[in-house]
């Protein structure tokens, strides 16, 4: 499976998209690709007359709620459309234009779509391209490599904790007693207490 962001700012039909985006060579690799284009300037000088690839074409209206739902005042994306028009793929090219809707009405479709991409195959090997403004290509390419390559979203909780932090500062003051072969021993020592100090102080609390 190849990802392409793509801006919509262009006059074009879905087929002339992807026209242009197959061109680029993108090398496999363990992880999905997201291809980020901004300027298609040399692509279109590239093209020939040949035939434009098959592709399925989507607007993101096409998977809202038929009866308006709104949560927290975003339009909410229908999983079960999701599955019910995607499921039937048969092109090798898929093309989700996100026009003008609200950001976070995008993001909620993102985090659907990939789920369902998880859970059902009928994506998978294919070049999918989500055409948006050029303002948020990189927000939405950085969106989607989180949620088809399954990244944390933002920092972990168990980094923000205190026994991590009680972690890091303990391997940097046993690398600073390590360079001092006088003292190691006894501050290592001392070292280990505190955080057994630490340790009962925490399940205390």
């Amino acid at each position: 499976m190849k990802i392409f962001v793509a801006s919509n700012g262009f006059d074009e039909t879905p087929g002339q998209l992807v026209a242009q985006l197959a061109r680029i060579d993108v090398k496999p690799g363990k992880a999905t690709p997201v291809v980020v284009v901004d300027e298609r300037y040399t692509i279109k000088q590239a093209l020939t007359d040949g035939a434009e690839p098959a592709c399925a074409a989507f607007h993101l209206d096409d998977f809202l709620h038929e009866k308006g739902s709104i949560a927290d005042g975003v339009m909410v994306v229908d999983t079960n459309q999701i599955a019910t028009k995607l499921s039937g793929l048969a092109s090798d090219w898929v093309v989700f234009e996100f026009g003008q809707n609200d950001q976070q009405t995008c993001l909620d479709f993102v985090r659907k779509v990939s789920r369902y991409n998880y859970m059902n195959p009928a994506m998978r090997g294919r070049n999918v391209v989500f055409s948006v403004p050029s303002i948020y290509l990189a927000f939405f390419a950085r969106m989607l490599n989180e949620a088809f390559n399954n990244l944390p979203v933002g920092p972990l909780a168990v980094a923000q904790s205190g026994q991590v932090g009680m972690l890091m500062i303990s391997t940097m003051i046993e690398r600073v007693f390590v360079s001092l072969p006088l003292l190691s021993a006894p501050l290592i020592r001392l070292n280990r207490l505190v955080i057994f100090v630490y340790r009962r102080f925490v399940k205390a609390v």
